[in-house]
């Protein structure tokens, strides 16, 4: 398999993951969320995405930047839906602000990253946040930056892989 074409498909799918598990607060950021879903509908991994990535460019198609700040409402935000904690402290600790985002900060801060507190309001250790960072490590590991690979290979195994079955479940 081709590493380099394996690399790129995760920095796409965690930029994807990484706007549909984040605050929406400005229209424009469906354009970049229907891009991405349209390219990844092209060059889908298998049937199964392919008729998701189908449905859900159909739905965007159909309802727009209104539907898509809804649905994440009532699935992070709304009161009288099931609470579906974000961060990985919460699966790991039970509370927000533990241990895992005490990790990341260090792993944020051995890299050429930083949370810019303006435009992410999200706790580092938010699921949103560390698909991010994983993006923008393996954007880099593809540049030749070989310390952003290792890193990025420590935030998964110590940071996403540890919860990311539990908040798949959460949503399930």
């Amino acid at each position: 398999m081709n590493k380099e074409a394996i690399n790129k498909a995760r920095a796409v799918y965690y930029g994807l993951f990484a706007s549909l598990l984040t605050f929406f607060d400005n229209p424009n950021d469906l354009k970049a969320i229907e891009k991405t879903i349209d390219l990844l509908a092209k060059n889908p991994l298998d049937e199964e995405s392919s008729f998701a990535l189908s449905n859900m460019q159909n739905l965007l198609i159909t309802h727009g930047y209104a539907f898509l700040k809804e649905e994440s409402d009532n699935v992070f935000f709304n009161p009288y839906s099931a609470y579906i904690p974000v961060t990985a402290s919460f699966y790991l600790e039970s509370r927000d602000d533990g241990q895992k985002r005490l990790e990341m900060v260090n792993y944020v801060l051995s890299s050429k990253f930083r949370r810019d507190t303006t435009k992410f309001k999200e706790l580092e250790d938010h699921i949103g946040f560390i698909v991010l960072f994983l993006q923008k490590l393996i954007e880099e590991e593809i540049a030749g930056d070989t310390k952003s690979a290792l890193l990025a290979r420590e935030v998964f195994e110590n940071i996403l892989n540890p919860v990311v079955d539990m908040f798949i479940e959460a949503l399930y």
